[in-house]
């Protein structure tokens, strides 16, 4: 029951800052500078060239994946890791997380070097888009909560 407390206290702090970030303006005037969408030359905005949505963690790790909700841009679900699961390269917008069960996970970013990362229970964090693969090196079940947010992004 505490923990379920936690866990809803922690996504409605989350989903406020979040809501807070996306007040729907693809401009801003700021100290009397115009910032407008990231774009391509094809005017695409920079989100869609950094997350790559054939790569999304419900699509290319199902059986390790259980959506909550998907809706108003966010998608929230629940990743879980057995010792030994693997994730293959899985690409993530803005997210956070925060970490149900912990454990230790070895992560490989894309292009870069794999990293050993130890998740503590009731932990989390928010990052912006990446793309990784992963795997549980530990002897526990690893569960996450994510949140994901589809936004454009700005400058």
């Amino acid at each position: 029951m505490r923990l379920t407390k936690m866990v809803v206290a922690f996504l409605a702090l989350m989903l406020s800052f979040i809501f807070m970030g996306c007040n729907g303006n693809t401009t801003t005037q700021q100290a009397g500078r115009q910032d407008s969408l990231i774009t391509d030359s094809n005017n695409n905005s920079l989100s869609s060239l950094i997350y790559d949505p054939a790569l999304d963690p419900s699509k290319v790790a199902p059986g390790n994946v259980k959506i909550w909700h998907d809706t108003l841009g966010m998608k929230l679900f629940e990743i879980t890791l057995k010792p030994g699961d693997s994730l293959p390269m899985l690409a993530h917008p803005d997210h956070a997380f925060y970490i149900l069960e912990g454990g230790i996970v070895a992560f490989t970013p894309k292009g870069g070097e794999r990293q050993v990362v130890e998740f503590k229970t009731g932990g989390g964090f928010i990052n912006g888009p990446f793309t990784d693969a992963g795997k549980n090196i530990g002897k526990t079940t690893v569960r996450l909560l994510e949140v994901d947010v589809y936004r454009p992004r700005v400058k």
